[in-house]
């Protein structure tokens, strides 16, 4: 299992600081105006969202030695290679347009390494809470990896004098992206369960983009799902864009940032066998509608936090609160999507499950580029100005950051609540899955 997890730690290495760290970054170490760059994320975004469902439908259909997920995600690393060097290392005069065309390749980079590896991680299991151990083992690495962002500073202070997020730091960061990729892919493919690919997939046909298309607009827990996932996206995406400028630029903690990021972060991870548990104790959609509920609660006290050093400690605790509710991403929805994934087999009899992590990943990126641009337009619109002071800023910079954010949580916690798909139901799809599996293959014996 951790043979197979460990792509998904290069891939959110990769990831995370785009969503989280480039656009202040640039806003503060190149020309680019967070307008400016607003724009071009939300552009870059959609184009690439745009492949997703190919990338899906293509995995889906694919059948080599490797298995039908490998190859694909052995492109991604190829092309992850240039794509980080240039768009982790900007230089001082970068356009909006070098973030828009290096921050595309890079998003495509990693649509090739998570589509067919979720899809993987969905086959290794019908089990209704195997399904969610799988995917709390692939995700826990995939949120190290996130964090392990976070920890280069201090890892590199003995040699540049500094905790902040610099030019070094992202040198580190390819560096490292260059080690971890290729080798945690030649792992999984030595030591991984299978090369991706169930046994099913040898008797479901292969379904068209039409037929995907008409399957979603009539499967209405996907529906209900993609709605859920968008509030939610959303909400990470508004609160993660602003998070660096809150911190370094509100606060002025920037040599702390490192640590609000990690500490996060390891709430988040070590929260995970909770919200597994409780997804036993009741159901996946329960424990997740609780996380989102709490979620959009938690932050709320960044709103009376004051620059300075005081606001460190009361800080750490919101970020290990909010960590603590963040976990329950880390196992369900994708749990949840492949039970949905499972439902639409059954009643098409086609292999979806690369389709349907497709369009999650299509979804994700989508909802955080709204997110992440949204956060940016509408901080610039109400006033906020990088290194500026006054009352004025901090509405500016919270309102985007943590009001919005709280109320689309909580309409997303209520609409989980009431998800159709439940233990029960899974299950009998589940036998009547595995019923049909072995009808086939008995034609098949007979010749």
């Amino acid at each position: 299992m951790i043979a197979f997890a460990s792509p998904g730690l290069a891939a959110t290495l990769l990831i995370a600081p785009v969503f989280g760290i480039l656009p202040s970054y640039y806003a503060l170490h190149t020309g680019v105006t967070l307008l400016q760059i607003g724009g071009a994320f939300l552009v870059a975004r959609i184009a690439d969202a745009l492949i997703d469902p190919a990338v899906g439908i293509l995995s889906d259909r694919t059948r080599t030695r490797l298995g039908p997920r490998l190859p694909w995600m052995i492109a991604g690393a190829v092309l992850a290679a240039p794509a980080v060097y240039f768009l982790f290392l900007p230089p001082p005069d970068a356009t909006a347009t070098y973030f828009l065309i290096w921050s595309t390749a890079a998003m495509f980079a990693w649509t090739l390494l998570t589509i067919p590896h979720g899809a993987w991680a969905a086959e290794l299991s019908d089990n209704y809470d195997e399904r969610s151990r799988v995917f709390g083992v692939k995700n826990v690495l995939a949120q190290i990896g996130g964090f392990g962002f976070f920890l280069l500073p201090p890892l590199l202070a003995p040699f540049t004098g500094t905790t902040e997020i610099a030019p070094s730091t992202m040198w580190a960061l390819v560096i490292a992206l260059w080690v971890l990729t290729p080798l945690s892919l030649l792992w999984a493919a030595l030591r991984s369960p299978g090369h991706g690919g169930s046994p099913r997939q040898s008797v479901l046909a292969r379904a068209s983009f039409v037929s995907i298309l008409r399957s979603i607009a009539a499967n209405k827990p996907f529906l209900s799902f993609v709605v859920i996932t968008i509030l939610g996206g959303v909400a990470a995406g508004m609160g993660t864009a602003l998070q660096f400028l809150f911190v370094q630029d509100y606060l002025k903690l920037g040599p702390s940032f490192f640590l609000v990021a990690v500490v996060g972060s390891v709430a988040m991870i070590g929260s995970t066998p909770l919200w597994l548990w409780a997804s036993r104790r009741f159901s996946k959609h329960r424990a997740w509608a609780v996380g989102l509920a709490l979620g959009g609660v938690v932050s709320l006290p960044l709103m009376i936090l004051q620059p300075g050093p005081q606001s460190l400690i009361p800080l750490l605790i919101v970020m290990v609160m909010s960590g603590v509710t963040q976990g329950v991403i880390i196992p369900l929805p994708a749990a949840v999507l492949a039970d949905i994934a499972d439902y639409e087999s059954w009643k098409q009899n086609t292999s979806v499950m690369g389709n349907y992590f497709s369009f999650l990943v299509l979804i994700s990126k989508i909802t955080a580029a709204v997110g992440t641009s949204a956060a940016l337009f509408l901080s610039d619109i109400l006033g906020y100005a990088p290194k500026a002071h006054g009352p004025a800023n901090a509405v500016a910079l919270l309102t985007p950051l943590v009001i919005i954010p709280a109320a689309l949580h909580l309409v997303a916690a209520v609409l989980v609540w009431r998800f159709p798909l439940d233990r029960r139901r899974q299950a009998i799809i589940t036998r009547r899955l595995t019923e049909r599996q072995a009808r086939a293959e008995r034609l098949e014996a007979a010749g």
